[in-house]
């Protein structure tokens, strides 16, 4: 089945009835070939901080729904889009989605821990060299352009990105005319 919300948030549900499970896919139409060019790492950054508080949870808490739940909750950012998937029980299924549509809508990204997400990627691409070969491939492939770098960013854009640059990336990215709920279960 194929729904579009009033919000414009286009939902997709295959039920099941003979597995136990419900697997959560959430798809943001936004990924790295979308950030702006001195902002390359954006989306990456973006998507990890998700669960790193709301208004209304703590991180802490947020893991502690997140583990009540169970499952997996694993986002992937690639050239085009953004995924979170999870996959629940269906008797859990309520709660899971509480914690999908807090995370997505309403994160608030502190700049302390956007500063401690940024040094963490910028170590792990010094560490696993700043050109490794999936992106000099790329780049010899594509060039400057979007599909030529890695996912992870820049290191030189990377080193200014700042807390507005990722609420901004996330208002304009995580708005419901630009996401796909599936469900399937």
């Amino acid at each position: 089945k194929k729904a579009s919300l009033p919000n414009g948030l286009t939902l997709l549900v295959v039920e099941t009835t003979d597995v136990p499970a419900v697997s959560l896919t959430l798809l943001v139409k936004q990924g790295t070939t979308s950030e702006p060019v001195d902002k390359k790492g954006v989306t990456l950054l973006t998507a990890h901080l998700l669960t790193e508080g709301t208004p209304r949870w703590s991180d802490d808490q947020i893991a502690e729904r997140i583990a009540a739940v169970g499952g997996e909750f694993v986002t992937d950012v690639g050239f085009d889009d953004t995924t979170i998937d999870w996959a629940v029980l269906k008797q859990d299924l309520a709660p899971a989605l509480e914690v999908l549509a807090e995370v997505v809508q309403r994160p608030v990204f502190p700049q302390a821990v956007v500063e401690r997400e940024r040094t963490a990627v910028l170590a792990e691409r010094h560490a696993n060299s700043e050109h490794p070969p999936e992106t000099v491939f790329l780049r010899a492939l594509f060039g400057d352009g979007p599909y030529g770098g890695s996912g992870s960013g820049e290191t030189k854009s990377l080193t200014h990105i700042v807390q507005e640059d990722v609420a901004r990336f996330h208002r304009q990215a995580y708005r419901p005319d630009h996401v796909i709920l599936a469900a399937a279960g």
